[in-house]
C-alpha cells in the first residue's frame, strides 16, 4: 500500500461497441505490491499539466467516431484532479495508469 492513499475511478466510454465501463480502484484495499505500483503510475503523470491540455482538447476532438472517451478522476491525498479526454489526447505517460485501471475494472 502507497503511504498516501490513491483513489481513482475511471469511466471509458465510445468505441464500435458503444459500451461503457467503469473502474474504481483505492490504493487503501489493494495488496502492498499492487499499491506501489499503482502509486508509480501516478507518479508519471502531470495531472495539473494534463487537465489544462484536457480543457484545450474539448473543443477540438479528435478523428474517429469509434474511437474511446475516458473521464478520469484521481484523488492523492490532498490533490483531486479530473480530466475528460477523447482516445486521440491520451498522452503516453497516461496510457499505463488507464490500462491498469481498465484491468481491475475486469478483475485482472
Amino acid at each position: 500500500m502507497s503511504e498516501v492513499p490513491i483513489r481513482i475511478e475511471l469511466d471509458r466510454s465510445g468505441g464500435v461497441a458503444g459500451i461503457s465501463l467503469h473502474a474504481k480502484v483505492d490504493t487503501t484495499t489493494l495488496p502492498p505490491e499492487q499499491g506501489r505500483e499503482l502509486a508509480e503510475l501516478v507518479g508519471r503523470v502531470d495531472f495539473a499539466t494534463l487537465a489544462d491540455q484536457a480543457r484545450s482538447t474539448r473543443s477540438a476532438p479528435g478523428p474517429g467516431a469509434d474511437r474511446f472517451h475516458y473521464d478520469l478522476t484521481v484523488q492523492h491525498g490532498d490533490q483531486r484532479y479530473r480530466v475528460s479526454l477523447p482516445e486521440s489526447a491520451v498522452p503516453a505517460e497516461l496510457k499505463p495508469l488507464l490500462s491498469r485501471v481498465l484491468d481491475y475494472a475486469r478483475g485482472r
